[in-house]
């Protein structure tokens, strides 16, 4: 009698867990739902140059997944669209905790720096990257354009020529421009030091 009981009551906390793990499964896959929905929106209202409604999207996606790197990101460019730097650093820092090698944020960053004329800030934000990434032709170009600005050619030259030396997925976004430099910052050397 009392193994019928046991069997009945084995039986319906079987019951009572697949249900919950049904309510659980349901529930994640609305938040992923919701995720996917309002970050989508959230680029469409960006792509159309609403930068209020595409931020208003994006906060609906990261309450569904605060620690997505793709939307801090995010977060960080539109801020920066609506001149609210010091919010777009502060989401473009966030997204980098999450990823420290995640590329995108980093680039970001050295860009409103350069807006700013803030040069050893790209140094540094290269510095980070390299860390993470040493063998990064992105942050080797941050870097050596952050010296070239800094009028320090001789590490321009140096950083400038990595970046050229370590092509990656990137590299069609700025090697024509690191070319560019590196001649330049060969042409000022010897002009500074009074060689050919």
């Amino acid at each position: 009698m009392q193994s019928k009981k046991l069997k009945r009551r084995f039986k319906q906390f079987i019951i009572v867990i697949i249900f919950l793990l049904n309510f659980v499964l349901v529930s994640n896959a609305t938040d992923v739902d919701q995720f996917n929905l309002n970050f989508n929106r959230g680029n469409e209202m960006f792509e159309k140059g609403k930068y209020e409604k595409a931020l208003n999207y994006y906060h609906k996606a990261l309450s569904k997944r605060p620690s997505s790197k793709e939307v801090l990101n995010n977060l960080g460019v539109v801020n920066k669209r609506l001149h609210l730097f010091k919010e777009a650093e502060k989401y473009y820092n966030k997204a980098i905790q999450v990823d420290k090698t995640y590329l995108n944020p980093h680039v970001n960053l050295c860009i409103l720096y350069f807006d700013r004329n803030m040069f050893n800030k790209i140094i540094e934000i290269s510095d980070n990257l390299l860390k993470y990434s040493p063998k990064n032709g992105v942050a080797y170009f941050g870097k050596g354009f952050g010296y070239y600005k800094r009028r320090d050619f001789h590490k321009a030259i140096r950083f400038l020529k990595l970046s050229l030396k370590y092509r990656g997925v990137h590299s069609d976004e700025y090697i024509e421009d690191a070319k560019v430099l590196l001649r330049k910052a060969k042409m000022k050397e010897r002009y500074i030091w009074g060689g050919n």
